[in-house]
């Protein structure tokens, strides 16, 4: 591998990752209900970073 990527070269690969993340939630709360609005909470907090992220 050349240098290491810096943390604005991998800001955009985080971002998705968060995404996938809260979206994964939404599965998981098909299984438990309970945990809906956690699932709600986690991915506008992802959407909210991202559109941060891209200013």
């Amino acid at each position: 591998m050349p240098d290491p990527v810096s943390d604005a070269e991998l800001a955009p690969f985080v971002w998705l990752r968060r995404l996938y993340a809260g979206a994964w939630w939404f599965v998981h709360a098909a299984r438990e209900p309970a945990d809906l609005p956690e699932a709600r909470r986690r991915l506008a907090s992802a959407v909210t970073g991202v559109g941060a992220g891209l200013g």
